[in-house]
């Protein structure tokens, strides 16, 4: 893996740049990955077209993919074959919708003021192809090759 390597993060969406509650979804990822150790584990896919590793991403234990859309950060996005976590992340996302965290507090207020369209309502991305990009560079390798340590230096071009 060479420095600036991008990871996507398998099984979730993000609102991109310029959209609703884009900046508050990239602070959050900032917050508990950036400048930390990370591990780096491999689904089905290695990369996507766009040369991006497809990783679930771990800190210290914790399952950042879960805790984005838990949090109602992002939302759960399946792009087979990379979905074998995708049913446990979307009981988080059941979860932050029941709870109206995120970008489902923004869909219920969506819903409020305009009744007329609330079957079209729902929270859609603008690019739902792997759009969670993370600069990077190795800080060490781990024991396997599917799961590897990086230290985070930049988030987010």
């Amino acid at each position: 893996m060479n420095s600036g390597e991008r990871v996507r993060l398998v099984c979730i969406d993000t609102p991109e740049k310029g959209e609703s509650y884009s900046n508050e979804a990239t602070q959050y990822t900032e917050s508990l990955v950036l400048g930390k150790e990370v591990e780096l584990k491999k689904d089905v896919s290695d990369k996507d077209i766009y040369g991006r590793l497809l990783r679930y991403v771990y800190v210290d234990g914790k399952w950042v993919n879960y805790y984005l859309v838990m949090n109602g950060y992002a939302r759960v996005y399946r792009y087979p074959p990379d979905t074998t976590l995708c049913d446990e992340l979307e009981e988080a996302e059941q979860y932050a919708k029941s709870k109206n965290l995120g970008i489902w507090e923004m869909q219920k207020e969506q819903k409020i003021e305009d009744t007329t369209e609330a079957s079209t309502s729902s929270y859609v991305c603008s690019y739902n192809y792997y759009n969670v990009e993370i600069s990077q560079r190795i800080h060490k390798p781990k024991k396997s090759m599917k799961n590897v340590v990086v230290h985070l230096e930049t988030f987010i071009d």
